[in-house]
């Protein structure tokens, strides 16, 4: 691999200022609807609510239904999910349903025909897989955090809750387990459908819903004719980090992203990184995988913008073709690469 520095020195930026600046984007960021915060594992806890009131209508589906949630701006693929309703109300709990459909179509109900004839009143529950147990099937149900779970429908209970809710909600069968979103986007339109399976009582979930979604750090692929990337932070928006593949742009919000790695094809890869807006390069650090090349010029990392001072080290692998090696700018986060 081939390193260029095409650094200007148009201002002097130290590592005080860099850290700074960081704290004051992570703050802004954490500070706007969607919670957003690293994990000392490299993994991404982000927090979203529609707080609006759910009415579970007598028998009938719930106003709204579905109620949504967009989730934007999360990198990686979902590893965990968590789902909360606050103040939960109804005069019958073993006729409540809750199903909860993310992006891609996966469906997860969250609770049905538990509670018995029991009333809820102004209950708070998350549900979450490693949670100690389920809701109880007859017993009284109480705020605190439960397993997913549908129960049975005992003599003098009500009817058991349908195979599957109405449309526009997905048909059955669906997991009892939140494990079902694991692997998929986290990006796109959440939905809750609640429902009321049995006549003579209603109820309300008076404080909305939330979603806690746990995902990975970002990794983008290459193909075998090579590719240009390029990392910097957003022009209007110093909140956002661009990444770009042949001028395909994708953003991220800063704060939600610990790292990056970009691996290349078999091609030869060019990665430019930009400093000219501020520092582009994650807290947890950029890694850039070459791979292969199919020419005497092989692949190429090149930083540009404003820093002024720069730490390299690397290891030849084959004389004459490329290095490995970390690059360190104004003490901030490392860059890695490889080929």
């Amino acid at each position: 691999m081939i390193f260029r520095n095409s650094r200007r020195r148009q201002q002097k930026k130290n590592e005080l200022q860099r850290r700074e600046q960081r704290r004051r984007r992570l703050a802004g960021w954490m500070s706007r609807t969607a919670h957003v915060e690293a994990l000392e594992d490299r993994r991404l806890l982000a927090s979203f609510a529609n707080t609006n009131l759910i009415t579970i209508n007598d028998d009938v589906a719930a106003t709204p239904y579905p109620s949504e949630i967009n989730v934007s701006g999360l990198s990686g693929s979902v590893v965990d999910v968590n789902v909360s309703v606050s103040g939960l109300d109804h005069t019958f709990g073993d006729d409540v349903g809750l199903l909860v459909v993310g992006p891609s179509g996966q469906s997860t109900l969250l609770m049905g025909d538990v509670g018995g004839s029991n009333g809820i009143i102004g209950t708070d529950l998350t549900f979450d897989d490693l949670a100690a147990s389920g809701l109880p099937d007859s017993a009284a149900i109480s705020s605190g955090t439960f397993q997913p779970t549908l129960g049975t429908a005992q003599l003098g209970e009500g009817l058991q809750l349908p195979d599957s809710l109405p449309a526009p909600a997905p048909a059955g069968p669906y997991s009892t387990s939140l494990s079902a979103f694991n692997g998929a986007a986290a990006n796109g339109t959440w939905s809750l459908f609640a429902l009321d399976d049995t006549s003579g009582d209603v109820g309300s979930i008076n404080g909305g819903w939330s979603l806690d979604i746990i995902t990975t750090d970002p990794i983008f692929s290459g193909t075998s004719s090579g590719n240009d990337f390029e990392i910097r932070v957003n022009a209007t928006d110093a909140d956002l980090l661009d990444v770009v593949i042949d001028g395909n742009t994708t953003t991220f919000p800063i704060a939600a992203i610990n790292a990056i790695t970009i691996n290349g094809g078999d091609g030869d890869d060019t990665l430019l990184v930009d400093y000219s807006g501020g520092d582009p390069v994650p807290a947890g650090g950029l890694t850039f995988n070459g791979q292969g090349q199919d020419s005497s010029d092989g692949d190429e990392l090149t930083l540009a913008g404003d820093f002024t001072q720069q730490i390299l080290t690397y290891t030849t692998v084959t004389p004459g073709e490329g290095n490995n090696g970390n690059i360190q700018i104004d003490g901030g986060p490392l860059i890695t690469y490889t080929g």
